[in-house]
Parts: C-alpha cells; sequence; structure tokens
C-alpha cells in the first residue's frame, strides 16, 4: 500500500510540475510600486487565456509565443511563454490622454453672451495622475517612444506624435496655443501616410 502511496505522489508531482503558468506584474514608473495585474488576457492561435485566480495567474497548456493584451500598457505585445512559472515586470504608462467635455478654459475668458458660450470637447493629457507640464516624453516596455509632446496644464501645445512599438510614428496630432486639434495625421505601421 506503501508503495502505490508513493508512486501517486511521484505522478501527482509529474502532472503538476509540467503545468504553465503566467503572472504578470505592473510597475508603476511615477512610483516604482509593483502590483499584480488583473485586467489583461493572452492570445495563442485566436484562443484566448483568461485570468484563473486573485493574483492574476492564467494557466497555460503549453508553452509557446502568446500575444499579451492589457489597456494599461499602451499597446498588445508578444511575449515568449517557457513550461513552468513564468512572471514578467512590465511598466504602466505614465503619460494618458482624457476627454474633458467642457468648458474649454479658453471660452472662460471670453466675455460673450451666452448664445455664443457653447462647451468644446478638448483632449487633456495627465503625467503620473498630475496635469502634463513642459515635454514629456514615454515609452514602450521595449524602450522605444510611445509619446511625445509639449504641454501647458495638460493642454497639448503645438505637435504630439504617437509611436508604434516598433518605433515607427503611428499619429502626429498638430493643436493650436489653446489647445484645440486643429490637423491629424495618421501612418500604418510601416510609416506609410494613411
Amino acid at each position: 500500500m506503501r508503495g502505490i502511496s508513493v508512486l501517486f505522489f511521484l505522478m501527482t508531482l509529474s502532472v503538476f510540475g509540467q503545468e504553465t503558468t503566467y503572472n504578470l506584474m505592473l510597475k508603476n514608473p511615477c512610483n516604482n510600486e509593483v502590483e499584480h495585474a488583473l485586467i489583461y488576457h493572452l492570445e495563442k492561435s485566436g484562443k484566448e487565456f483568461l485570468i484563473s485566480d486573485t493574483i492574476g495567474t492564467v494557466l497555460l497548456k503549453e508553452p509557446g509565443k502568446y500575444k499579451l493584451s492589457a489597456m494599461m500598457l499602451g499597446a498588445e505585445q508578444e511575449i515568449t511563454i517557457k513550461k513552468g512559472k513564468n512572471v514578467d515586470t512590465l511598466y504602466v504608462v505614465r503619460i494618458e490622454e482624457y476627454l474633458k467635455l467642457f468648458p474649454h478654459p479658453s471660452l472662460k475668458k471670453k466675455k460673450e453672451s451666452k448664445e455664443s458660450y457653447k462647451p468644446v470637447n478638448y483632449i487633456r493629457y495627465q503625467c503620473c495622475g498630475e496635469k502634463c507640464e513642459g515635454t514629456q516624453i514615454d515609452y514602450y516596455n521595449n524602450g522605444n517612444k510611445r509619446i511625445e509632446g509639449i504641454f501647458e496644464s495638460g493642454l497639448p501645445k503645438g505637435k504630439v506624435t504617437f509611436y508604434y512599438p516598433n518605433g515607427k510614428v503611428k499619429e502626429i496630432r498638430m493643436y493650436n496655443e489653446e489647445g484645440i486639434l486643429e490637423k491629424e495625421i495618421k501612418y500604418d505601421t510601416n510609416g506609410k501616410k494613411l
């Protein structure tokens, strides 16, 4: 009976020892805090692999190349997973854009009638949770630029450039002095104008 118990124990170790898992840790570049990522998934051959526990573990049947999708990273990326336990620590984005619905700061300064005072949608940018100031650059985890621009109180001033993870320009936005979008030029992943 003891021999059967030992054999069962060894078989259990063998089966569980073959398990392939992935955990994503996120490092905040603003304060260097690291935490478990709980909103992400992996994809391979059109199939999604989701988190299976409270610390963000994804259970996988096999090692190989997977696509990692996590909004807080700024882009999808390909990762290679080996047999056994896999843990990556990646930086979250530092510069984020958000839509400010109204009113635009320049409209507050104008003394006009209520009929001509119309709300304007405009984009603001925050760096580490605060309004972006001055020249700011954020990077992908591979070291390539993600976004670059000049800001004043969160408002973009002039040109803001977005990049693909491969380093090619994705989009150029031109803003006026009041931070209102005037022109937008988009490019494909090879740098060809769309």
